[in-house]
């Protein structure tokens, strides 16, 4: 009586759940046989198969990387296996375009990838050769300066006054320098331009107000408070000030643009 119950259950699937098992079974069978049947082209099996095909490819850009210029650097993705693409040539190559900092790319199946693209930062402008230069917090150079992005990045300059000075400087001493006193004095006072000159010595140039201060890499940090303190209050016998020179420890030589 069991074994007449058993058979009697098995015996009782329709015949479209025996059609849907036996379509399922000969996709196993095919996809199986197709990729032991190639094994070393096992991305190119997939893409033959067609699974998860790639029909949105979604861009996100940091500025100034705008989406369409990173998505004119992608290669053709619609249309192709969103489980068979290799991301590995796709971040090298990405990380070799000007300004891209890092890359993210993330499969979101079914069919859909998502690349996001972080930028540099830059921390000044610098010549290198004949030509200007965006440089980041570590002094390596990020890009040209084009007039269009000069419109609306504005930073302060960073100068070498000869070569022999990079003989003690380096361009990451210039923009650490370029960051700390521009912390210390605030937005009321705006930094143009640093000259590093012979160690240790560099100059500072403010457009507001316009004075120049020279500077000891031996004694600048802490003069800062010292110079904060004489924009802010100027000495009333100086109607204006041009130059501040706080080479010397805990003393500061102020000259109005006469006495120069």
């Amino acid at each position: 009586m069991n074994i007449d119950n058993k058979v009697e259950r098995v015996s009782s699937h329709s015949p479209m759940q025996k059609l849907l098992l036996r379509a399922l079974f000969s996709i196993v069978v095919v996809g199986v046989l197709t990729l032991l049947a190639e094994p070393l082209d096992f991305r190119g099996s997939i893409e033959r198969l067609g699974w998860f095909k790639i029909d949105e490819v979604n861009v996100e850009a940091g500025w100034p990387l705008s989406t369409a210029e990173v998505r004119s650097w992608l290669p053709v993705l619609q249309g192709h296996s969103l489980l068979a693409l290799d991301v590995n040539p796709l971040f090298g190559e990405l990380l070799e375009k000007p300004w891209v900092k890092g890359v993210s790319i993330r499969k979101k199946y079914p069919s859909s990838l998502l690349v996001s693209v972080e930028a540099k930062k830059a921390a000044a402008i610098s010549r290198k050769g004949d030509q200007l230069f965006y440089i980041d917090s570590e002094g390596v150079f990020i890009h040209r300066v084009t007039p269009e992005l000069a419109k609306t990045l504005d930073l302060p300059v960073l100068s070498i006054e000869r070569q022999s000075a990079l003989v003690k400087w380096e361009l990451a001493e210039g923009t650490k320098l370029l960051s700390r006193i521009g912390e210390a004095l605030g937005s009321q006072y705006k930094l143009s331009e640093l000259v590093m000159e012979t160690y240790p010595y560099f100059k500072v140039y403010l457009s507001r107000p316009r004075v120049e201060v020279l500077f000891s890499d031996k004694t600048w940090d802490a003069q800062l408070p010292r110079l904060r303190h004489l924009l802010d209050s100027p000495p009333s016998q100086i109607r204006q000030m041009a130059r501040i020179n706080l080479v010397f420890p805990k003393k500061a030589i102020v000259s109005s643009p006469l006495s120069n």
